[in-house]
């Protein structure tokens, strides 16, 4: 798709491609899948992306998922990547190994992919949130894993880090979230990956991001806690988006001026769609959708 120029005024569409042949191949990054991006402690742009491969179409050559680039630019400036994350400056490798199978829904075992949710920084460190697949759209379970190096390398948080596929009924796979220093919270929207559902918040503190028993889940017009009892699970947090509007991939992010930007692929009407939102446990169904 060719990219078009922007007008002073309203302009909706496409500014620039950020990868494929000429911009990203030089990394083994010919075809890829979406991407979310964070500013690094460091400056720099931290980007991740899913589905990658080497070839010039997509399930052709070096498959890799999740890898990273890291770059410089902004809403204003081009961006352009330097280099890639892992030991591997020159290569966008994959952040962690294991096997890709395609089959693995059926066979019931292994991995097909690791799809990004989101990045979030908060301080100096950052956060990976990802999708364990069993077969496209069947969720394993989801994970988090946590880089003190502006991207580079990235540990896994361990077992209290790994979220089931039924938590919240399906709502908690795809994620996006970002920190609030006005409050010292995290915030988390999430929705199921099969792109048939809405969205549920919920809230953590930062030093309790590896802990799936410490997060809060706005509920009944109130933040409530988990009961930290894998025996007997929570309540599933409420829907905050109206009925009949479900969600795909998203992004949440908090402005400057302390309001927040929530949207993503908006699946019940296949388009992108975006909230500017003062609050996020404000009414939705009084707060249009912008597409």
């Amino acid at each position: 798709m060719p990219a078009v120029n922007p007008g002073a005024d309203g302009f909706v569409g496409k500014v620039a491609d950020l990868t494929g042949p000429g911009l990203t191949d030089r990394f083994g990054m010919v075809c890829t899948d979406l991407g979310a991006s964070v500013r690094a402690a460091d400056g720099n742009l931290v980007s991740v992306f899913g589905d990658t491969f080497s070839g010039s179409r997509v399930g052709t050559g070096d498959w890799r998922s999740p890898v990273i680039l890291i770059g410089t630019g902004d809403a204003t400036h081009p961006i352009r990547y330097q280099r890639a994350g892992g030991a591997d400056h020159g290569y966008a490798r994959q952040l962690w190994h294991y096997r890709h199978r395609p089959n693995a829904g059926l066979l019931r075992r292994g991995i097909s992919t690791v799809i990004p949710s989101d990045l979030l920084r908060v301080g100096d460190t950052l956060f990976l949130h990802a999708i364990v697949n069993r077969g496209f759209g069947n969720v394993a379970w989801t994970e988090i894993r946590r880089s003190d190096d502006d991207g580079v390398s990235w540990q896994s948080l361990g077992g209290r880090a790994r979220f089931p596929a039924g938590l919240h009924d399906g709502h908690a796979q795809c994620w996006s979230w970002d920190y609030d220093p006005s409050d010292g919270w995290v915030y988390v929207v999430s929705t199921g990956f099969q792109r048939d559902k809405g969205l549920i918040l919920r809230r953590v503190r930062p030093e309790h991001i590896g802990d799936r028993a410490r997060y809060w889940r706005w509920a009944g017009g109130e933040w409530c806690p988990a009961s930290g009892d894998s025996r007997q699970p929570d309540p599933a947090a409420d829907v905050i988006t109206p009925t009949g509007e479900t969600w795909g991939e998203l992004s949440l992010r908090r402005l400057d001026c302390g309001a927040w930007v929530l949207g993503g692929f908006l699946s019940s009407s296949y388009a992108l769609g975006y909230r500017t939102l003062r609050c996020l446990t404000a009414d939705l169904t009084r707060v249009p959708v912008q597409r």
